[in-house]
């Protein structure tokens, strides 16, 4: 694969990912009341965890 085309996949991710976090600081704080504090752990740990394994299995496509 073109290290061009890794790039691409890597950048829609990280945007997917920010979106992840905003969608989850935005529920927990508007929704359930959280503190904004509070509420940004959780959501960052998603952006996290959506970053790191779209990057592994989309981007990068490692399968181990």
């Amino acid at each position: 694969m073109s290290t061009r085309r890794t790039f691409n996949k890597s950048l829609a991710i990280g945007v997917v990912a920010t979106l992840t976090d905003l969608a989850m600081l935005w529920l927990a704080v508007t929704v359930l009341g959280i503190p904004e504090a509070v509420a940004n752990v959780p959501a960052l740990l998603a952006g996290v965890v959506v970053q790191f394994f779209g990057n592994k299995y989309v981007a990068f496509e490692d399968r181990s």
